[in-house]
């Protein structure tokens, strides 16, 4: 296993953790400034770039243009989905209640949407990746 597919399913694991987590804490206290500790798990997502770091250095890990294609078009398959998700979220109110209602967001509602579309861009890249090694993807 390549050591992108390795950190993707690193990333993909965490967030399962995180959200089953999550939604345990949702049982257990119900939608409360508690559940969003879960999510401090997501931190652990900075070591995501140690795995394979052994490997790296002692030169047994190659990247050729295939891991590098892999690479890009997981992050632009991601990146559109980010944005297409973005871009229906921004516009929903305005098509659901009108262009002239008036909208009032708590500032913590426009962090939660931040955090909840980075997200989807990690689980998205992280899938794609997965899909595309497993597929013998040839560039």
């Amino acid at each position: 296993m390549h050591v992108q597919e390795k950190q993707a399913w690193f990333v993909l694991v965490l967030m399962a953790i995180t959200l089953a987590l999550a939604l345990m804490l949702v049982a257990i206290f119900g939608f409360s400034p508690l559940v969003f500790a879960a999510f401090g798990i997501l931190f652990l997502g900075f070591f995501t770039p140690f795995i394979g770091h052994r490997e790296r250095k002692a030169g047994l890990v190659t990247i050729d243009e295939r891991d590098k294609q892999i690479s890009l078009n997981a992050t632009t398959g991601a990146y559109s989905i980010f944005w297409l998700l973005f871009v229906f979220t921004a516009m929903g109110p305005f098509f659901i209640l009108g262009p002239d209602a008036t909208l009032t967001l708590r500032t913590t509602t426009i962090c939660n949407i931040m955090v909840s579309a980075s997200i989807v861009f990690w689980v998205a890249r992280s899938l794609i990746i997965v899909v595309l090694y497993r597929r013998g993807y040839r560039a």
